[in-house]
């Protein structure tokens, strides 16, 4: 699996414009993972790239193919199994391997040059961004979040993007019944039978003014043989106040 971005000016930044690449990463196995690169789907050529080598070890760089030179940042510990990680790489601007750092959870982690040639600058491949793919090798686990700045991002932005928090649990199973608090910020898979989450009345008397809601939903059945309530609350007297769902004809109203 893997997702191409597409190949827009706007993501290459060749020759020396800064940038930084921000991603939560959780991986099921760490050798040689590609997390993010522009190009690289069939070939070596990229412009730049995160991802790690057969250790584990983390690296960003960039790349300059018709000179064959590149210049990067590792971190030489490595990452595990089983966590989440938020891995930021960023690029100021110059042509030295000190222009590139690495983050890992709002810490700065480089400890490590990469590089081989004379490096001047990219060159815009006019490729792709890929997520997740890179040559033959594709990644396992998961990616989220991930983002791409035409600057390079200040110690204290990193840090302040980490705070955010990792990615929810996109797995949450619904087993029956009310089994998810009103607090909670992670998704739900229901069976279509007897799932249901629900909260408190006091998520009504909350909204009795201008309100908005907002969520992700994906339905199995694009055309259920049958109107499905996604989200809605009722009243005391069983009147709907606010409803959600999705039509016969595969609608959501």
């Amino acid at each position: 699996d893997y997702l191409i971005c597409g190949n827009s000016s706007d993501l290459s930044f060749a020759r020396t414009n800064p940038f930084s690449v921000s991603v939560w990463a959780y991986f099921d196995s760490i050798i040689n993972k590609t997390i993010i690169s522009k190009g690289g789907a069939s070939t070596s050529d990229y412009e730049y790239r995160l991802f790690t080598d057969s250790s584990g070890i983390l690296f960003f760089s960039v790349y300059n193919p018709t000179a064959s030179a590149y210049i990067g940042r590792k971190y030489t510990i490595g990452v595990s199994t089983g966590k989440w990680y938020h891995i930021v790489g960023k690029y100021n601007g110059v042509t030295g391997a000190s222009a590139l750092e690495l983050y890992i959870n709002g810490v700065a982690v480089s400890d490590a040059d990469y590089g081989t040639g004379t490096f001047t600058g990219m060159t815009d491949n006019s490729a792709d961004v890929i997520i997740g793919h890179y040559s033959t090798g594709y990644f396992n686990g998961s990616i989220s979040d991930v983002a791409i700045f035409s600057r390079a991002l200040s110690a204290a932005d990193v840090k302040e993007i980490y705070n955010y928090g990792s990615p929810n649990d996109l797995l949450l199973p619904a087993s029956y019944g009310t089994d998810i608090s009103q607090s909670s910020t992670k998704s739900v898979e229901f069976d279509g039978v007897d799932d249901y989450a629900a909260t408190t009345s006091s998520f009504q008397s909350a909204f009795r003014d201008s309100f908005t809601i907002s969520f992700w939903v994906k339905c199995d059945d694009g055309q259920p043989s049958a109107e499905i309530s996604i989200l809605g609350t009722r009243n005391s007297t069983s009147e709907d106040w606010v409803h959600c769902n999705q039509q016969t004809d595969g609608d959501i109203t």
